[in-house]
């Protein structure tokens, strides 16, 4: 199993990153990432050609720090299937 990894970057705290490995068989468009109430959700669906068979799925859950702004969130999927989210501190 790939391992998750979340932290503050820069020495001030200003910056909080994740790194969700979701593998390589999906696109960007496959990607819904939800936060409520401190919730971060990151689920990832690819489907057939007529939408009705799944092909892959991945789905990962956490609890967002306080100090997290989840209005901030932006995100980005590397070739090596590795979701990267950042936000900044309230």
């Amino acid at each position: 199993m790939a391992t998750v990894t979340s932290h503050f970057r820069s020495p001030k705290m200003e910056q909080w990153t994740i790194s969700v490995p979701i593998g390589k068989d999906f696109a960007p468009e496959d990607v819904i990432v939800k936060a409520v109430n401190n919730d971060l959700e990151v689920i990832a669906e690819r489907w057939s050609p007529g939408g009705k068979v799944p092909l892959a799925s991945f789905k990962h859950k956490c609890h967002l720090p306080a100090e997290v702004d989840a209005k901030t969130i932006n995100t980005q999927l590397l070739p090596d299937g590795v979701l990267v989210l950042k936000a900044r501190k309230h």
